[in-house]
């Protein structure tokens, strides 16, 4: 029997262990061990439940069971388990000989993985349940009504710290989602800047694609390219370099489409014509057409 020195040494421990700020696994190994020396344990478990989809999950888990379903992502329906009747109920429950007396199928399947005991009570922050902590045995009667408030007061702590966790998760999710606006207020202002600065059509694109690529990934923006040449001429050093441009481009699209400015001159179709003589096989279509 352990007497209620060694129970409050280890609230203390525990507690010590929870103002540490160590990382969550080391945290709740680190509880598991200060608790296994006065109550001792085969499995103990904290299930959390997730409102977005109205389960409890297997949280954390300390085992020295073999199971081929109790792990880690475990999703228990706060209705159709004990695990849930203690989290809907916020009440403990203290089962001592599960030879006889179960009552729902996640007990038999405790009991098939050796489990012959246990308790289980209730995370509660601000008269508000967020999941449970449990200890299972594979020995009868490992547990008593002593254990039970025992256990309680540990879960009043580890649902503080449970608590904590997910508001600094959600706080550092704040954090990353305004780092994440603020770039793309900040590429935003690049892009006007470099609409505003007389670049060339092709750097002023380029620069537009540099900025864009930094919040937006991408590879290709559509499955085929699509080019205006807006000036009334160009030279056949120009043509040229475009002909070489839209080649190199030519494996990441499907098609490419070019058209140059119709003009009063009828420039157009013969600078059409000229390009197309440039171009390699995989591009085959340019078009002359009003801008």
């Amino acid at each position: 029997m352990v007497g209620d020195t060694e129970r409050y040494r280890t609230l203390l421990e525990i507690n010590n262990t929870l103002v540490s700020n160590l990382g969550r696994e080391a945290l709740f190994a680190a509880i598991a061990q200060a608790l296994r020396r006065v109550v001792p344990f085969d499995r103990t478990a904290i299930f959390l439940h997730d409102p977005a989809s109205d389960v409890l999950k297997l949280f954390v888990l300390e085992s020295g069971l073999a199971s081929s379903y109790f792990t880690v992502g475990l999703e228990m329906r706060p209705g159709e388990s004990h695990v849930g009747q203690v989290f809907q109920s916020q009440r403990p429950i203290l089962r001592t000989d599960l030879r006889t007396g179960r009552q729902y199928p996640a007990e038999d399947m405790a009991y098939a993985d050796g489990v012959r005991s246990y308790a289980i009570v209730p995370l509660v922050v601000r008269t508000r349940a967020i999941g449970v902590l449990a200890v299972a045995s594979t020995a009868v009667d490992q547990y008593s009504e002593g254990d039970v408030r025992f256990l309680q007061e540990v879960a009043a702590q580890v649902a503080l710290t449970v608590e904590n966790m997910k508001a600094y998760e959600a706080l550092g999710d704040l954090g990353a989602q305004a780092t994440r606006t603020a770039e793309r207020y900040r590429t935003l202002l690049e892009i006007n800047n470099a609409l505003i600065s007389n670049l060339t059509q092709d750097a002023l694109f380029d620069a537009i694609a540099q900025a864009l690529r930094r919040v937006v990934p991408f590879e290709r923006t559509a499955h085929f390219g699509y080019f205006r040449l807006r000036r009334p001429d160009y030279t056949d050093e120009e043509l040229a370099a475009w002909a070489q441009r839209l080649t190199d481009a030519a494996a990441s699209w499907d098609a490419i489409y070019v058209y140059f400015k119709h003009e009063a001159a009828g420039k157009g179709p013969l600078l059409a014509a000229r390009l197309t003589a440039l171009l390699q096989p995989a591009v085959t279509a340019v078009v002359a057409e009003p801008v």
